[in-house]
């Protein structure tokens, strides 16, 4: 079992995930591309993404970037219980996060949405993707917002169906490093505090309401806590350590993350039909 990532092995860093990937602030992408050159960092993140577009991003970054073994390429896969499709006549992609509280897809289409095929769907993109990064001798690693498989309820209410087929695609699962919830927070996302505590813009009251908002989304210490503790023997620049340590506090200082990104990353190529 790998430590140490051993930054030093590779020419390039790709990441991919969803908004613990990229936010409004650093993440453990943000992080680790500290140990790179700008020009050779690249984060794929979307907020709100699910597993579907995840996988589709590491086909356009080896489309645009041809990865092979000079790469470091790390995958942070979220809850299966999303959706995420291309509607030219909705703007392009549509990746509105959770399925139980987006505003995109009406009520009407809800009843069509099946866990179980969502859970399908995942673990044979996962298995896929897998076989794909393999064959070309690409160093992967795979992580996880939340444990693989967990229900709205927490990781050990999954139906029975959905626990066969979390046995069926074992070998797969197992590949994917503990989630950063249970590794940083114990399966409390309020067990940490402080926390970033921001005004709600009225684009997000059909979710958090009109007030303030306690985010819970992993902070930049938060982030590099879960990698030094996926990989202990890595060893980080104390440059890298300084950048967490100044956008941790600004985290916490700024009530109006939600208007203000604390930082700006350069556009990655995607495909644009």
């Amino acid at each position: 079992m790998t430590t140490n990532l051993n930054f030093s092995k590779y020419k390039r860093f790709f990441a991919f995930g969803c908004s613990f990937t990229n936010y409004k602030w650093p993440t453990w992408a943000d992080i680790v591309s500290q140990e790179f050159t700008e020009e050779n960092s690249f984060n794929y993140g979307l907020c709100g993404a699910g597993n579907y577009i995840i996988t589709h991003s590491v086909m356009e970054a080896d489309h645009f970037h041809n990865l092979g073994p000079d790469d470091l390429v790390m995958v942070m896969f979220t809850n299966f219980q999303r959706e995420d499709r291309y509607v030219k006549n909705k703007g392009g992609w549509l990746y509105p996060g959770n399925i139980y509280s987006q505003g995109i897809y009406s009520p009407e289409w809800m009843e069509y949405f099946d866990e179980d095929h969502a859970l399908m769907r995942d673990l044979m993109l996962i298995k896929m993707l897998e076989s794909f990064l393999k064959s070309k001798g690409i160093d992967h690693y795979f992580m996880c917002m939340v444990p693989f498989g967990s229900t709205q309820n927490g990781p050990d209410e999954s139906t029975p169906e959905q626990k066969e087929l979390i046995e069926r695609y074992k070998d797969t699962v197992d590949l994917i490093k503990p989630s950063i919830w249970e590794v940083c927070f114990n399966f409390n996302w309020h067990s940490v505090q402080p926390r970033s505590i921001t005004k709600v813009p009225t684009a997000w009251h059909h979710v958090h309401g009109d007030g303030w908002y306690e985010d819970n989304h992993a902070h930049p210490r938060e982030h590099l806590e879960y990698i030094q503790k996926l990989w202990p023997d890595t060893e980080f620049k104390q440059s890298t350590k300084d950048y967490v340590e100044t956008y941790h506090q600004m985290v916490l200082d700024k009530k109006t993350v939600y208007e203000d990104n604390l930082i700006q990353r350069k556009q990655v190529k995607r495909f644009k039909p």
